[in-house]
């Protein structure tokens, strides 16, 4: 679909599949950044604004451990965050492709970036 994206709009059914997949995208992060809160911060108040807090959290070191992801990444990634946040409110009649597709296409090097800071992490805070 996305080589297919690239050359067309989607289709209202293509779009709101892309838009589940943002959001699963981002969601997926999300779970990881809250077993590494749970499991070596001890946790974290479930606020209104936790989501956004959390990954605040992951960008700041803390006496237990260094940061899990550099500050260009959370800046990266806050876009996803607020697009789910969006997704989650919305009728999917609003989704918009235009603004969508800056996030589609970055969806893959997002991917990489996370994947090789949550390696270097690991790797900093191995016991």
């Amino acid at each position: 679909m996305l080589d297919k994206v690239k050359t067309q709009d989607p289709d209202d059914v293509e779009l709101l599949a892309l838009a589940g997949i943002l959001h699963s995208f981002y969601s997926g992060f999300e779970n990881i950044f809250k077993r590494i809160v749970k499991d070596i911060d001890g946790g974290f108040a479930k606020t209104e604004s936790w989501h956004a807090d959390l990954l605040e959290k992951m960008a700041v070191s803390t006496l237990l451990r260094s940061a899990v992801i550099t500050e260009s990444l959370k800046i990266r990634l806050q876009f996803f965050l607020s697009f789910r946040h969006a997704f989650r409110s919305m009728y999917s009649y609003n989704l918009n492709w235009p603004k969508m597709k800056g996030l589609i296409f970055d969806s893959q090097e997002i991917l990489v970036l996370v994947e090789k800071e949550l390696n270097d992490f690991m790797r900093n805070n191995a016991e």
